[in-house]
């Protein structure tokens, strides 16, 4: 058996070193084929039936929050295709809860602190805390009660993912 090299690269490029592979011929090379197609027709096959129990409950985690025994039965009902498509269908633009009446009204500057004495500022301060509070309180409530949590789900992951502070 003589040893071949074999340029791999995560990156599109050749800058990793060479690596090793044992080769006898054609054989071995057969035997990849093989198995890889073997690997994608039984994909391609699972794909096309329904998800299942389990697969509809691991979707259904990612994508939403707590979900039924009774949602999770009707996604395993359906294929990878329609349960994708039935979560995209129901995101919408539109809140369940109505948000706190002060949302609409304009932003002020933090800048007005500076000539705010001691005590305006802490009031002021005080009063901040409070509308984060009913903002944050309001957004639980509606990822609970919410018929699209695909969408509050993901404004969540990009919350989180572009934090700065």
């Amino acid at each position: 058996m003589k040893l071949v090299p074999c340029h791999f690269s995560w990156r599109g490029g050749s800058s990793a070193p060479p690596l090793r592979t044992r080769s006898s011929g054609p054989v071995p090379v057969l035997i990849c084929l093989g198995v890889l197609a073997v690997n994608l027709l039984t994909a391609a096959h699972a794909a096309s039936g329904p998800l299942g129990f389990d697969d509809a409950r691991h979707l259904l985690n990612r994508t939403s929050f707590a979900a039924s025994p009774e949602e999770i039965s009707a996604f395993g009902r359906l294929t990878r295709e329609q349960a994708v498509e039935r979560l995209l269908a129901s995101i919408r633009g539109t809140t369940v809860t109505p948000p706190p009446a002060w949302v609409n009204e304009p932003f002020l500057s933090l800048r007005r602190f500076r000539g705010m004495s001691a005590e305006e500022r802490k009031l002021a301060q005080r009063e901040m805390f409070q509308k984060a509070f009913e903002l944050q309180s309001w957004w639980l409530a509606e990822m609970l009660v919410t018929p699209a949590p695909l969408a509050e789900k993901m404004t969540l992951f990009w919350h989180n993912h572009f934090v700065s502070s």
